[in-house]
């Protein structure tokens, strides 16, 4: 590791003083630079990992981006377009989206069981086989929700433990 004349940290093969090959450079500012350096300059293919954990990995020309994606700490991509993440229309975190809500119930409610590849309503649990909403105790049907409240329903709501499906081959 040398100290760079701007105070960050450089490692690597250097030819006529610069960084060339595969590289690594600490900023002063806690971002770190790995991959490609030619001349000095971020060259190729590379990755900034920057303390909060985001990471972009770019190609870059001559020290320029010329193409890359950002993703947060927990592995969520950044999109340009079609951002759904955090949207005024689903307020969800992207855990939330991954693995769904825990059951939400009040001080005085147990936390219901749900039947594998049934969805949590809060009111009972929405079976997607049968389109029927039921109790969680005495499982009587409570509601048959219309197509437009059942998207809703799988789009939104905890799903239960997932039973006799197989992964993609």
């Amino acid at each position: 590791m040398e100290q760079g004349w701007s105070g960050s940290t450089l490692s690597g093969q250097k030819v006529n003083g610069w960084l060339e090959g595969e590289g690594r450079c600490v900023l002063p500012n806690g971002v770190v630079y790995e991959g490609q350096f030619k001349g000095g300059n971020f060259h190729g293919k590379g990755v900034l990992i920057y303390p909060d954990g985001g990471r972009y990995a770019a190609e870059w020309e001559e020290g320029l981006a010329v193409s890359g994606n950002y993703s947060f700490k927990d592995g969520l991509p950044y999109q340009l377009e079609n951002w759904s993440y955090l949207a005024p229309s689903d307020r969800r975190f992207v855990k939330e989206v991954q693995e769904g809500f825990d059951p939400q119930r009040t001080v005085q409610q147990r936390m219901a069981k749900l039947p594998a590849g049934t969805y949590d309503t809060g009111a009972g649990y929405f079976s997607g086989e049968t389109g029927e909403i039921r109790s969680y105790d005495d499982e009587s049907l409570l509601a048959v929700p219309n197509a437009l409240l059942a998207n809703w329903i799988v789009k939104q709501c905890k799903r239960g433990p997932e039973s006799h499906r197989q992964s993609p081959g």
